[in-house]
């Protein structure tokens, strides 16, 4: 989870050297995991319904690194955002989702404390899904919005796009 990410963003920062670390919201890569869900007509989360967040596509990030690799005129340490062109909330995603597929489905909050529940059941040991949890509770408080726009990477994929591009044909 990102916890790893940071610990070892923060771990090269104590060697002096000069290091991007990349600041990420959510994936839009992780609605893959949302196919049986979308065929069922409905997305399951703990994030408010209302709850604006933005979103990256993979490939995006992934062009952003590559990127900041080959500048080699950057110096110190810095965390750079990388964020999609625009936020959503979750309705906003299983609207988008309604339309770019032949698949109707809505999205239904469930609350944290039944979340983990339901993670511990599919077998996820109770600390990491209790790690998890706090992770959804911080983003529905805007942990992923404190990153200003104007500083950020922001990738060219649209939501709509990527549902069109990677989504759409694994349905």
């Amino acid at each position: 989870m990102a916890t790893a990410s940071i610990r070892m963003v923060d771990l090269l920062r104590t060697t002096g050297a000069a290091v991007r670390g990349l600041a990420l919201p959510a994936s839009m890569d992780n609605a893959l995991r949302l196919t049986d869900s979308i065929r069922a007509g409905c997305i399951y989360g703990s994030i408010s319904r209302d709850v604006k967040l933005p979103h990256v596509a993979t490939r995006d990030v992934g062009a952003a690194a590559a990127n900041l690799l080959l500048d080699r005129s950057w110096i110190g340490q810095k965390d750079v955002p990388v964020l999609g062109p625009e936020e959503h909330s979750y309705t906003d995603i299983s609207r988008i989702i309604s339309e770019e597929t032949r698949y109707r489905c809505g999205y239904q909050q469930v609350p944290f404390d039944e979340w983990k529940a339901r993670l511990v059941g599919v077998g996820w040991p109770e600390p990491f899904a209790a790690a998890y949890i706090v992770m959804l509770k911080a983003k529905d408080e805007g942990m992923d919005n404190v990153a200003p726009r104007s500083t950020a990477i922001i990738g060219p994929t649209s939501f709509r796009q990527w549902v069109r591009e990677a989504l759409s044909s694994i349905l």
